[in-house]
């Protein structure tokens, strides 16, 4: 099993486990994220309604 890799980000730290580019590819990660429980929704604060950031959810649409 690989190292989780870790960096700091001004007061934060970010950890990830690194995946291996020949065992996965854009469409089968793609697809993982659709079957997950994870909800894309974008903050409201005025509605007290807690989510992505405009500039988090434009980073999923990126290449």
């Amino acid at each position: 099993m690989e190292q989780l890799k870790e960096v700091k980000v001004k007061n934060s730290t970010v950890t990830w486990l690194p995946i291996n580019a020949d065992q996965h590819t854009p469409e089968s990660i793609h697809s993982s994220w659709c079957q997950s429980n994870f909800l894309f929704n974008e903050e409201n604060v005025a509605n007290q309604v807690s989510g992505l950031r405009p500039p988090q959810i434009g980073g999923f649409f990126q290449r």
